[in-house]
């Protein structure tokens, strides 16, 4: 045996082999079936094992998508809105009638044609479309 597990037993035995830890789990598992269960032990046991799909083994890929869908339809509006705006109510030109625009205009094509190729590409696989 090892001599730190030696030391180790010695300090904290009752923490060494679980004993402190197994009561304090029973005294749990009896107020949770006192509780819940109608002192039913084995029920109780039961209900608190942890289960597949819990909340904390969440596919966090539809939060991702949503968030980044939700970005750009904001920034969507909000170019929408400034060519617009300005144009309609100061008759000044706005982006739209800037240099750079045509780039801008270009990049979000490519941007749409991505999510567009992505979106079919979901589906085909999903419905296994060949």
């Amino acid at each position: 045996v090892p001599r730190h597990e030696i030391e180790l037993r010695d300090i904290m035995p009752e923490h060494y082999d679980g004993r402190k830890t197994i009561r304090l789990t029973d005294r749990i598992v009896k107020v949770y079936a006192k509780w819940f269960c109608g002192n039913d032990a084995r029920q109780a046991n039961a209900q608190m094992l942890s289960k597949k799909g819990d909340i904390l083994e969440m596919d966090w890929s539809q939060l991702r998508l949503g968030y980044r869908l939700g970005i750009c339809f904001t920034l969507m509006i909000w170019l929408c809105f400034d060519c617009l705006w300005n144009l309609f109510s100061e008759g000044q030109v706005t982006l739209g009638g800037r240099s750079a625009f045509p780039v801008f205009r270009a990049c979000g094509g490519l941007l749409l044609w991505h999510w567009c190729w992505a979106g079919a590409t979901f589906v085909w696989r999903r419905y296994r479309i060949n």
